[in-house]
């Protein structure tokens, strides 16, 4: 029974049935490698199933041990056992268990409420739909939720004939419906769990690239130093050798002159030094280089204009503003639209420059009159403006309507320079 196990603990989620017929079609659960959800809301799930297990055994007290009160009890063993394996950490019994397992449980959740439909027992034969729908491939499924729902249907009917009181038996196909519910739950999973692997592989690219680029720049600094420092340094050590020297020959008109030209040079390297940092901490982004790396492999950049205006490069906040406006822009794309072709123009103008990204449709979206749609939630674009703001500039963001990119959505940055 433990093939039941779902991946972590599952998330109940209510239908638009009546009494514990919605509340028992819990048949949410999450992926425990995405980390997607708490601790605490898993301990929630396994306390909503202690709830449904006890709620159902008190419902059904006293029982006697003897007649059909001896098969509803050991029908609701069964079912508790089931029920309770899910919250079993993942991997404790192959999947290819699973079909067979969870036809037996919907067989069994089936007996128990056809005898027992009044109570809290009806809601493990939901509970087992949902679970199919999200443990198992869609066929697969849709013939479980299938078999439990005629199974019960047929089984209200043959123990109402027989006296029994109970639902409807026409209630007893609705068991089948949480199997939706598991279906969707499972597609957004993976989705969840798509785009945290993604995220999870940009941010570790992300990171080796930033340690390359944090080794080119020290190198760089390094070299920096060391053309600055390296021959003023040498210089003092030669003329201060030469001072000494000449101290021991007695000349020392020489050697004053020569502890002069060390001061000089002394003063001249560390101006030098000066200028180095200063560079350093002035030094432009490669806005054109980063775009590109940045969309290498997602879309082109063209570049049109001089990056240079009147002799002065393009600061580097407002560079860096770009960037950042650029990497909203590709993550809003991915995100919203896969696969879909992307373009950045980059223009430099007088006294203005200029970023305009384009992505189009979704390949699944082309042709969908709700393709250029999805914004999301607007918080990225709140966040380009206010950044735009500080700096003078302005975001403009909407759907394309005409051209090649029809149907996508198109966000345009313009910075002073």
């Amino acid at each position: 029974m433990t093939s039941v196990t779902d991946p972590a603990t599952p998330t109940p989620v209510h239908t638009a049935g009546t009494g514990v017929a919605g509340s028992a079609s819990s048949v949410s659960p999450t992926v425990s490698r995405s980390g997607a959800r708490a601790g605490g809301d898993q301990r929630l799930q396994l306390a909503f199933s202690v709830v449904v297990v006890t709620g159902t055994w008190i419902s059904l007290l006293p029982l006697r041990f003897s007649g059909l009160d001896l098969l509803v009890v050991m029908l609701l063993v069964i079912n508790t056992a089931f029920q309770l394996a899910r919250h079993l950490p993942e991997g404790s019994v192959p999947r290819h268990f699973d079909l067979p397992l969870l036809c037996v449980w919907t067989v069994l959740a089936a007996a128990l409420l056809s005898v027992r439909s009044l109570g809290w027992a009806s809601a493990f034969a939901y509970v087992a739909a949902g679970h199919a729908g999200y443990r198992l491939p869609a066929r697969q499924a849709l013939a479980v939720a299938t078999l439990g729902g005629v199974l019960s249907a047929v089984g209200l009917r043959v123990a109402q004939a027989q006296g029994v009181s109970g639902w409807p038996w026409l209630l007893g196909l609705t068991v089948a419906l949480p199997v939706f519910l598991g279906m969707a739950n499972r597609s957004r999973d993976e989705a969840m769990n798509s785009a945290i692997d993604a995220a999870r592989s940009a941010q570790r690219a992300a990171e080796s690239e930033a340690r390359e680029e944090a080794l080119a720049e020290r190198a760089r600094i390094s070299r920096d130093i060391h053309d600055v420092l390296a021959h003023s340094l040498s210089g003092v050590s030669m003329q201060l050798e030469l001072s000494e020297m000449l101290l021991d020959n007695g000349d020392e008109t020489r050697a004053r002159e020569a502890i002069g030209n060390a001061r000089s040079m002394v003063r001249e390297g560390m101006a030098e030094a000066r200028r180095a940092v200063t560079t350093l901490r002035a030094e432009t982004l490669p806005l054109a280089q980063t775009l590109q790396a940045q969309f290498w492999g997602s879309g082109d950049v063209t570049v049109v204009g001089e990056a240079s205006s009147k002799g002065a490069e393009l600061p580097v906040e407002a560079a860096q503003t770009l960037v950042r406006a650029a990497q909203e822009a590709l993550t809003n794309a991915r995100r919203h639209a896969p696969g879909a072709p992307i373009d950045v123009r980059l223009e430099y103008g007088d006294g203005l420059v200029g970023l305009q990204i384009d992505n189009g449709p979704a390949p699944s979206a082309v042709g969908s009159a709700d393709a250029a749609r999805s914004p999301g939630s607007g918080m990225g674009l709140v966040g380009m403006r206010e950044r735009a703001a500080l700096l003078g500039g302005r975001v403009e963001a909407g759907p394309i309507l005409e051209g090649p990119m029809a149907g996508g959505w198109r966000i345009m940055m313009t910075l002073p320079r």
